[in-house]
């Protein structure tokens, strides 16, 4: 027994080993209570509570040890996996042989043979207590009769006091010297008396100390008829544990190698993946640095395009106020012109320009429709590369479910081998101090998978930023493109009321001349009307150039188109203001000669009939040309209408990815949840685990001072 080390935790070996033991102190009472028939009350009473308490402790100890193997039959319900190892013995006696390895220590699984023994210590117990019971009793009766026979004395010294004293008064003197003469031999008489009665109660007591000896030596022995195979057969059962706690020393031993071989494993693993999310980390930081560089690079460009906007609005303003001053020299000039017959040469020259403003608008329609092409190119292209980024997104997501995944399968692998590797290892803290860090580093190495996450998820949002961005630019250049065909359809319509105009002026001047300065006061207000016009598609495209780049530019080359023509027309004011003065000192002096210059008009108008001819097949040609304009709107209609079902193929996409995003959320909120349901039932384990653990040391503690005191009892 010298050799059993006490475990931490009770179990039922530890059961076996405190019956034993309860055994062996009971015996050794036996041997050496003889002390006690001596012994006071106080003592008895102190020897009778150390009884019970023993008793008591046993029974609290009993219950513990039930209680602990319900709870431990709890937790394996829950998660545990127990295992049994078959003993090295492969021999059946009336104890069973194999032992389970538990969280508590070791348990011999032959439940019957612990009560029956558990039954015997009990009775053994009770029948110290009785036996002491029956002593304290035989010593209160001695005691009663020791107190008797000291009265009786005294009631004879009484008695014998009086007789002398009547012997004195009824006797005479004779009588008297003889008694004087017997004085001495009395006196010896009663001082042997007194001897003897001081050896009396020495004699009782070697009587009673021979016959508690005999009773105890006729109890050992039937004790030791009774209990002599038990003794036996516990020896035979301690010199089996003995064997069995070797092999399990040594499989333990084998089993912490292993451990530590596969402790390392891990470690290098663990290793191994720090390395890997270090370098997963630092592409995704590159990417994000990369993408912030994309994003100041966006965001230096659209203050560039604020700047620009800006001066265009500023140049607008001054080609706004250059118009209106060309509208005011313009209705000057044509005041002046309805004097004089050369608004035919004006009026073809206005032909010419409006044929050459023609041609530079289907200029400037081709341009548009060119970059409404190419911007249709940029918006396929930017779909593309939101999808492909969205699907490389969605397979990452999918690469860290599945890692985490793996990483928890891996988790509940390792906290099953550690749970039976605590049940098989009781001895083996450092081991399990080195398990708990792993798991740490397991938390750890999960949060930085979280953290991955996280980043995942914003890059996500970064990305549907972007998409959102697009479609809002998609939105924009829908806008802008249907304003642009708002402003052609006008110019379009511009173009057939100058042309009717032109018409009717052509008509009028065959007519008469005051119906021209009527047609004439019509084209001011038209003129008007155009100018108005004009300022409205002035204001559109100010409120346009602030959106987009390419329109701005073309916005601009119409802008450096619009003063040259501005300049060209001041020239012609100058040269019609010098021909009308011109003219005017000419009609002042020639007004006698028109009349004589009729003739010249006549033919002059002859010319202008030929003219008008002209004007004609040109007005026929406009027309052409206007019917291709139309073809051409036609097309920019049905382009248009194509652009609301690309726009909802995008919204369709955008909401399959908000889908995806929505899932995405919701998986990793489960998977939030699972992590942090697991750590509350660690920390809820250990929390038990702890409290039992010092509980059952605490008790433990407390049976091996009780053991110590016994078995120096019993060895001294």
């Amino acid at each position: 027994m010298t050799d059993i080390k006490m475990l931490k935790l009770p179990s039922s070996e530890g059961e076996l080993l405190q019956a034993q033991g309860v055994l062996q102190t009971v015996c050794s009472s036996r041997r050496r209570s003889c002390a006690l028939v001596n012994t006071p009350t106080p003592c008895v009473r102190k020897a009778v509570c150390h009884i019970q308490k023993l008793k008591t402790k046993l029974e609290d100890w009993g219950q513990k040890g039930g209680n602990a193997q319900h709870e431990t039959q709890n937790e394996n319900n829950h998660s545990n996996v127990w295992k049994c190892v078959p003993s090295s013995d492969g021999r059946d006696e009336d104890v069973t042989a194999e032992v389970c390895i538990e969280g508590l220590g070791l348990c011999a699984e032959g439940n019957e043979l612990l009560t029956t023994r558990w039954k015997k210590t009990v009775d053994v117990l009770s029948e110290v207590m009785c036996l002491i019971e029956r002593l304290d009793l035989d010593r209160r009766d001695a005691e009663k009769a020791l107190l008797e026979e000291k009265e009786k004395a005294k009631k004879l010294l009484k008695k014998q006091e009086s007789l002398t004293h009547w012997k004195q008064q009824e006797f005479p003197i004779a009588m008297q010297k003889e008694r004087d003469a017997c004085c001495p031999d009395i006196a010896e008489l009663t001082w042997q008396l007194k001897i003897r009665r001081d050896q009396q109660p020495q004699v009782r007591d070697r009587l009673t100390r021979v016959e508690v000896l005999n009773r105890r030596l006729n109890e050992d022995i039937d004790f030791m008829r009774e209990h002599g195979p038990l003794v036996e057969e516990r020896l035979q059962m301690e010199e089996e544990i003995m064997k069995h706690i070797r092999t399990t020393e040594s499989q333990t031993s084998e089993t912490l190698v292993g451990v530590s071989q596969e402790l390392e494993d891990f470690q290098l693993e663990f290793k191994e993946e720090q390395i890997r999310a270090d370098t997963e980390k630092h592409n995704t930081n590159k990417h994000i640095q990369t993408l912030k560089n994309h994003l100041s690079d966006k965001l230096s460009e659209i203050h560039q395009l604020q700047s620009q906007c800006e001066i265009c609005h500023r140049s607008i303003k001054k080609s706004q106020e250059k118009v209106r001053l060309r509208d005011s020299q313009i209705t000057a000039v044509l005041k002046e012109i309805r004097q004089f017959e050369r608004q035919r040469a004006d009026r073809n020259d206005g032909a010419m320009t409006l044929k050459e403003k023609l041609e530079d608008e289907e200029e400037i329609f081709t341009k548009t429709k060119k970059q409404l092409l190419q911007l249709q190119n940029q918006i396929q292209t930017t779909k593309g590369e939101g999808d492909e980024k969205v699907c490389e997104w969605d397979a990452l997501l999918s690469q860290k479910r599945r890692d985490l995944l793996a990483l928890r399968a891996e988790k509940e692998d390792r906290t099953l081998e550690i749970e039976d590797y605590k049940k098989k290892i009781r001895q083996s803290e450092h081991a399990a101090r080195q398990l708990q860090k792993d798991r740490k580093r397991l938390m750890l190495k999960i949060n930085m998978n979280e953290e991955q996450r996280k980043q995942a998820e914003d890059q996500l949002e970064r990305v549907s930023e972007d998409h959102a961005c697009t479609k809002t630019e998609l939105d924009h250049l829908e806008r802008l493109t249907y304003l642009d065909e708002l402003g052609n359809r006008k110019q379009t319509e511009v173009m057939k009321i100058q042309i009717a105009y032109e018409m009717k002026t052509f008509h009028i001047l065959k007519g008469d001349i005051v119906t021209v300065a009527a047609e004439l006061s019509c084209e001011q207000t038209q003129c008007e009307r155009v100018n108005i016009e004009l300022h409205k598609k002035f204001e559109d495209a100010s409120s346009t150039t602030a959106q987009l780049e390419a329109k701005m530019e073309k916005l601009r080359q119409n802008y450096t188109e619009k003063p040259q023509t501005i300049e060209s027309l001041k020239a012609e004011l100058c040269d019609v203001h010098a021909a009308h003065e011109h003219l005017s000192d000419e009609f002042e002096k020639k007004k006698g000669e028109h009349q004589t210059r009729l003739k010249s008009v006549k033919e002059s108008f002859h010319v202008v009939f030929l003219r008008s001819e002209k004007m004609s097949n040109r007005i026929k040609e406009l027309r052409l040309k206007s019917e291709g304009l139309r073809k051409a709107s036609d097309t920019m209609e049905k382009t248009t209408s194509a652009v609301p079902d690309i726009i909802e193929e995008l919204k369709s996409l955008l909401d399959t990815a908000a889908f995806k995003h929505g899932t995405a959320t919701v998986v990793m909120s489960n998977l939030r949840k699972d992590v942090t349901s697991c750590e509350e039932r660690k920390c809820r384990r250990m929390q038990v685990h702890s409290v039992l653990f010092a509980q059952r040391r605490a008790v433990m503690k407390d049976m091996e001072h009780i053991y110590k005191r016994d078995f120096k009892t019993t060895w001294c």
